[in-house]
């Protein structure tokens, strides 16, 4: 599961409510799975945006989450997301976003078959400095295939940001979609390398940016995983920017 917002994307992928969800941190595609029931998740990401176009300093970016397995085959999750968007001459925006996320898992990968799950996402109006009206829900197809020390999944999604829309900034809905794959394989006893292509985009608007990360998951414990990932994010006019993101999950069992 990942967090359902991968804060750097506060924007287009916020719009389809990519997950604070965790297909391990530090990737934006989701995986398939659920947290155990009755047990709960918890999750810290930090990042930091470089725009493409070198014309704005870079964007630095945090959320927390918590989910909690409702059955064996049900969780739901809660996030806040900030962003700190320098200014010059000026305070700061560090807009805050509330999200949710419920995710079904409809089965789980077995042999060739791949498993399958469901998610919804909403991210709410947001408030603080720089915030921005309107919330946006959104709906998210993961399907993917595991074996032995390996994973692969894949996303795809659409999501509706509702008046004020976020992106459009106009008072009218505005559809969006996203789509991500990722690859994690063990290198070494507890170490994970991490790989992953993620576009999100507003194709009535002509917006959208696309993300090509690489990284490593580090079990530092039996509960706390931490994880880093960078890469190269390319908005719709070309522009090339980057990414570095940090994340730590802590997965405790659950109570008794």
């Amino acid at each position: 599961m990942k967090m359902i917002v991968i804060i750097a994307f506060m924007g287009a992928a916020a719009a389809l409510v990519a997950s604070p969800a965790l297909a391990g941190h530090p990737l934006a595609t989701d995986d398939g799975g659920t947290v155990d029931a009755g047990a709960p998740e918890f999750e810290v990401v930090v990042g930091v945006e470089r725009p493409g176009d070198g014309s704005a300093p870079a964007i630095l970016s945090s959320g927390v989450a918590v989910h909690v397995g409702l059955a064996e085959f049900l969780d739901v999750g809660f996030g806040l997301g900030l962003a700190v968007v320098p200014r010059p001459d000026e305070a700061p925006e560090i807009p805050l976003e509330p999200t949710a996320d419920l995710k079904l898992r409809l089965a789980s990968p077995h042999g060739a078959a791949p498993g399958a799950s469901v998610r919804l996402d909403w991210a709410g109006p947001q408030f603080g400095p720089g915030a921005e009206p309107g919330a946006a829900i959104g709906a998210v197809l993961l399907v993917g295939w595991e074996g032995e020390g390996w994973a692969t999944w894949f996303n795809l999604g659409s999501g509706l940001g509702l008046p004020p829309a976020k992106l459009a900034k106009v008072e009218r809905p505005t559809i969006t979609v996203a789509a991500g794959a990722s690859f994690r394989g063990d290198i070494a006893p507890r170490v994970g390398l991490v790989a992953e292509a993620f576009v999100d985009a507003a194709p009535e608007l002509g917006e959208g940016a696309a993300l090509v990360l690489v990284g490593v998951d580090v079990a530092l414990s039996d509960l706390v995983t931490g994880s880093v990932g960078v890469g190269p994010v390319v908005d719709f006019t070309g522009a090339v920017g980057g990414q570095l993101t940090l994340g730590v999950t802590i997965a405790p069992p659950a109570p008794g």
